[in-house]
């Protein structure tokens, strides 16, 4: 019986990270694990894809309904792009506004907002100034939660294989989460998209824990921006 080899070691071993005596005692594994041998095989495949920067299509079988979906998702944006800035995508170092709005979650940082608010003034604890400076904060964390989704969402779809999540913590919310790419495949505009999975725990500004579904394309300018959410899993 073969012993079984933490993920992250077959990873690095596709990526050429282990030392030598680690990489022969992958590949001892291997030799006496059949399905160990084809689980790096495609590991190895879809490494491969990442690094060709997408430019061969993908040999993959992805149901048409899905990608006729993400098609039709793709031409509703593109028509939309006179209308206002924003959008599904996420952009490390950007903080969209309509997008945000049309999150499950911000009801309930509305809702919290509008707690303190009225906390605050029924108890005329605090001056008016002392109001906007907790807005403020709570604004801002809720801003550097996103800005550290969107950053995970980034490398996760660049730079990750399938099964490979990329986490992130902000300690000063503590809120935390990760981005797990699940399946990459290529729609009739030329673009390639990978379908995730987003973790969430959110704390600080709202107490919120999701896992939500989603696929998202990259940009000719090699940015991810989500087309389409698939749901929320419970």
């Amino acid at each position: 019986m073969t012993a079984r080899i933490e993920d992250q070691r077959l990873v690095a071993y596709v990526d050429g990270e282990l030392d030598a005596e680690a990489a022969r005692a992958v590949e001892a594994a291997m030799a006496a694990d059949p399905k160990l041998a084809k689980t790096i095989a495609a590991l190895r495949a879809e490494v491969a894809l990442i690094r060709a920067a997408y430019q061969e299509p993908l040999r993959a079988e992805v149901p048409g309904r899905l990608v006729a979906a993400v098609d039709a998702a793709f031409a509703e944006r593109q028509a939309d792009r006179s209308g206002p800035a924003g959008g599904a995508g996420w952009t490390p170092g950007r903080t969209p506004g309509r997008t945000w709005a049309r999150h499950p979650g911000f009801g309930a940082i509305a809702a919290s907002i509008v707690a303190v608010v009225v906390g605050l003034a029924g108890a005329n604890y605090f001056a008016e100034r002392s109001v906007e400076r907790e807005l403020a904060r709570l604004e801002a964390l809720r801003a550097a939660d996103q800005e550290m989704i969107e950053a995970a969402i980034s490398v996760a779809l660049e730079k990750h294989v399938s099964g490979q999540p990329a986490r992130w913590h902000n300690p000063d919310s503590g809120s935390r989460g990760s981005v797990e790419p699940l399946r990459t495949f290529k729609i009739s505009t030329g673009q390639w998209c990978r379908e995730y999975v987003n973790a969430l725990d959110l704390r600080g500004w709202q107490e919120r824990q999701a896992t939500l579904r989603a696929i998202a394309c990259r940009e000719p300018g090699g940015r991810w921006k989500t087309r389409l959410r698939l749901g929320e899993e419970s």
